[in-house]
């Protein structure tokens, strides 16, 4: 697949690597043109961050920080060589997505396997170290983004665009138990209608407790969509 034109540029290369992590490709709302991620964790991570309602914008790879200056660089190349030959060794950080919030203020993501963070716990303290620089540093980890959200997160994105018909908005709305089942919805409604009222806080749904299934009781939320809000942002 060719890079793509349109794609905000990115502060670090992004590199295939073999059979444990491998670039992937993807396109959806929130992004300029299609992106690439390290890992199938970080795909995951930009999807979840697509369905928020809180974030506006993602920008994969967004720039470089040295962590010992705290200075901010367009990219590691750019960093590096500020500081070819001076005697000087920065410590290079680029965070995997930096989301800019419908409230104005700016979050940087960064997914890593619990395992890695174990062996390296020094990426513990970078949260501290961004905000001691008036920034917000987000650690996300497997244990989140892995097993139902991950599920979830992957069925939901592709509806982000869907319109609800008034007449189907209203037949949702006019749902008068607290709780329904997504099979009994199914007899009246199709999926991709039933995925699009849970983006638009029709109903709500545990999106990291379990799948969503034919047995998933869904809530009246009457257009809440605090459930969409999996990140601790």
């Amino acid at each position: 697949m060719k890079l793509d034109k349109e794609a905000l540029p990115t502060a670090r290369r992004v590199h295939q690597r073999g059979m444990i992590k491998k670039a992937n490709w993807l396109a959806g709302p929130k992004v300029a043109g299609l992106i690439q991620t390290e890992s199938v964790l970080e795909s995951t991570l930009a999807f979840c961050a697509m369905i928020d309602p809180r974030v506006q914008t993602i920008e994969p790879q967004p720039e470089t920080f040295d962590l010992l200056s705290g200075k901010r660089y367009k990219s590691k190349d750019e960093l590096l060589r500020a500081h070819s030959g001076g005697g000087y060794q920065p410590k290079p950080y680029t965070p995997d997505f930096r989301v800019q919030l419908h409230c104005g203020g700016e979050r940087f993501l960064e997914a890593k396997h619990q395992r890695f963070l174990d062996e390296k716990p020094e990426y513990l303290a970078y949260p501290g170290i961004f905000l001691e620089l008036g920034l917000k540093l987000v650690l996300v980890t497997d244990e989140l983004l892995q097993g139902p959200l991950e599920y979830n997160a992957r069925l939901l994105k592709p509806n982000l665009n869907n319109q609800l018909p008034p007449a189907v908005a209203n037949s949702f709305a006019s749902i008068t138990d607290e709780a329904v089942e997504f099979r009994k919805l199914l007899q009246s409604f199709s999926q991709r209608e039933i995925l699009t009222a849970i983006l638009q806080g029709l109903f709500a749904v545990d999106l990291v407790g379990s799948r969503i299934g034919p047995k998933t009781m869904l809530t009246c939320a009457g257009g809440e969509k605090q459930h969409l809000e999996v990140l601790a942002l």
